[in-house]
């Protein structure tokens, strides 16, 4: 019968128990133990030789990487530096604009203010100039209505000293001014109208001619109180047929009713009431 697999092993267990002891086979297994520990030694020497070798030339390449980043990170420093210095020379030009700006703001303000304030005063030198002109016309208007009160003036002293002095209650002649002012009342004007008519056959003809004049200027003067002239002497009665209304007779009308031939002091007329204020007298024969 063959051996089951258990007892080949055990048999193999004794006889190499028995191969242990002999002294011969001892040193040869020593002998193959040290070479095939120097193998295995010598094996992991050359391998940890070739690891460290791969090792190494992966530092070397990470130490180039890393030092490319380095390089890298010191460019970008060197260059966020530049655009640090650029941002700060660009904020110091942004300042200095915006001052020269608010400077030139306040500049064109002051100007503008300014220019308001001589176009203030350039309409204000105008309006003086329209008001100096206004003054200037009404100054000249008023120099030639003086002096045209100064003609009537001279024209009036110029009655005799005896006429001058019927009529001193009614016209003051001590001064142009006085003058003025007492032929510009339209009551003096009808008193002077009446004195001359109470008086008439005693006044020469040449001198009722001249205060016929001086009363047709006084009237103008008493009209400049009205918008539209009111009083008017009345001048174009001649010719005309006698009219109760309008006329008075001389006592050198020979009939009650005629042709008008002569006028011996023209009336006053009112245009507002439309009536003769002071009738004319007149003469017809």
């Amino acid at each position: 019968m063959f051996d089951s697999e258990e007892e080949k092993m055990e048999k193999f267990l004794k006889r190499f128990a028995i191969a242990l002891d002999n002294p011969v086979i001892q040193k040869k297994m020593l002998s193959i133990l040290n070479n095939s520990c120097t193998d295995v030694i010598s094996t992991d020497i050359v391998s940890d030789k070739d690891s460290n070798k791969k090792n190494e030339k992966v530092d070397n390449e990470k130490l180039k990487e890393l030092n490319k980043v380095h390089q890298d990170l010191l460019t970008a420093r060197d260059q966020i530096f530049a655009l640090k210095k650029e941002l700060a020379s660009l904020q110091e030009d942004k300042i200095e604009l915006q001052g020269n700006l608010q400077a030139s703001i306040s500049e064109k303000k002051k100007n503008i203010s300014l220019l308001v304030d001589l176009r203030n005063q350039c309409d204000s030198l105008q309006k003086k100039n329209r008001e100096l002109l206004k003054q200037n016309n009404e100054y000249h208007s008023v120099t030639e209505e003086f002096e045209e009160t100064l003609q009537y003036y001279k024209l009036y002293c110029s009655l005799p000293a005896s006429t001058q002095k019927r009529f001193k209650t009614i016209i003051n002649s001590k001064k142009p001014l006085y003058f003025l002012v007492s032929v510009s009342d339209k009551d003096n004007i009808l008193a002077l109208w009446d004195d001359i008519k109470y008086r008439i056959d005693d006044i020469d003809e040449k001198e009722i001619e001249l205060l016929v004049k001086l009363m047709d200027y006084f009237l103008k003067l008493v009209n400049i109180n009205f918008k539209t002239p009111v009083y008017e002497l009345m001048l174009s009665e001649t010719g005309k047929q006698f009219d109760e209304e309008r006329h008075i007779r001389s006592t050198n009308c020979s009939k009650y009713q005629g042709k008008i031939e002569r006028v011996l002091l023209p009336g006053i007329w009112n245009y507002n009431k439309q009536e003769a204020e002071r009738k004319t007298i007149v003469e017809y024969t």
